[in-house]
């Protein structure tokens, strides 16, 4: 091989592993991005729904208390 066969592998293979750190660099940066976006909804949708209880506590609405079983089962 001559040398600027050698060069134009080297410059190749430099710019094959540029571009995949490149893809790498921004694959991750998005997924940072996405937690944090799904994080920041998942606390929006704590809040609407603590926001949801109270609301329902003070109004006297929300789920029907489970009734005990032993009261309903009688005598065998």
């Amino acid at each position: 091989m001559d040398v600027e066969a050698i060069a134009q592998l080297v410059t190749f293979l430099v710019a094959a592993l540029a571009i995949i750190w490149h893809q790498q660099h921004n694959t991750d940066k998005l997924r940072e991005e996405l937690n944090d976006s799904n994080r920041q909804l998942r606390e929006g949708i704590n809040e609407n729904g603590q926001r949801l209880a109270r609301i329902e506590g003070f109004l006297g609405i929300g789920m029907p208390a489970v009734p005990d079983e032993s009261v309903d089962a009688g005598p065998k």
